[in-house]
């Protein structure tokens, strides 16, 4: 179905009849005009700052006190408790969320739509400085400042249908190592790729011949591969952090841990009742590029 629009018509106002009109009579007119839009955009387009990672304003202020040697618990009661107080209240400071650990405690504060960050940033200075006895005598001086902002500047895809996933896997770990040692980027990410793991498959046969049980088993592996910060010892020549790092990485390593020990010096181990080996655990999603598998490595930069 057609339709047409007659110029004469009542239905079109007289000032649009006039101007159509007028640059139908006068078509040089029409395209001068039409050039003038043209190179207008054009001057308008070459004056727009173009840039490959623009600076970004996270709308957040963050306030970091480490505390090595407490427990979480401490660090909640002496300072991220006593900075939600203060901070709570301030204009433009739209939520509030805290962590703690072993190792101090971050307040992470997020600004308003409309509030300036340099502004909250500010005034969270003053109130966490005008909290008394702050930070606790062990701890260390509060940090304050805006958290960084990492940014993609790159991914590299791997891609291959003849290698293995645990293949793939390695020459992606390997790259990721390349590009880390440049000095402009921050951090380098393996996404989208299957994570190491290591995997114990008990002998069920072999438990019930020593007495053992899988749970004891998976305790035991579980207490002797640890990271743990026990607390901090003062001396007069400083304080000490004291930590237990026993972790193992190995699948070998785990082979050793003794589940049993009789008096006559008999030994246990978790090799003589599973079979332990490394691994990569299931990929989130489907990882391909044109249908071939596929690792991505992203390089990030910080702004």
């Amino acid at each position: 179905m057609n339709a047409s629009v007659d110029p004469d018509s009542d239905e079109v106002p007289s000032g649009v009849r006039a101007v159509v009109a007028a640059f139908v009579r006068r078509r040089v007119a029409g395209h001068l005009l039409m050039l003038l839009a043209l190179g207008g955009g054009l001057l308008v387009a070459s004056g727009l700052a173009v840039e490959i990672i623009p600076d970004l304003d996270p709308r957040s202020v963050a306030v970091t006190v480490p505390y090595p040697g407490s427990s979480p618990a401490d660090v909640e009661e002496s300072i991220t408790r006593r900075v939600e107080e203060r901070v709570i209240g301030l204009a433009g400071v739209r939520r509030v969320v805290s962590e703690a650990s072993s190792d101090g405690g971050t307040v992470s504060l997020s600004v308003g739509a409309f509030a300036d960050t340099e502004d909250v940033l500010g005034e969270v200075r003053t109130a966490v400085e005008r909290i008394e006895r702050f930070p606790p005598p062990d701890a260390e001086q509060p940090e304050i400042g805006v958290p960084f902002v990492h940014v993609p500047a790159i991914t590299v895809a791997l891609s291959s249908a003849e290698l293995s996933a645990e293949a793939l896997r390695a020459a992606g770990d390997e790259l990721r190592e390349a590009i880390l040692a440049l000095p402009s980027v921050s951090s380098v990410s393996l996404d989208w790729s299957p994570e190491r793991e290591i995997v114990i498959e008990v002998d069920e046969e072999a438990l019930r011949e020593h007495g053992l049980t899988i749970g004891e088993v998976a305790r035991k592996v579980r207490s002797t591969s640890v990271d743990l910060t026990s607390g901090r010892l003062l001396t007069g020549a400083g304080g000490l952090v004291v930590r237990v790092d026993d972790r193992r990485i190995r699948a070998e390593e785990f082979e050793d841990v003794v589940l049993l020990s009789s008096p006559n010096g008999g030994l246990v181990t978790v090799a003589d009742v599973a079979k332990v080996a490394e691994g990569f655990g299931d990929a989130v999603g489907s990882t391909e590029l044109d249908g071939v598998p596929a690792v991505f490595v992203t390089a990030l930069a910080v702004q």
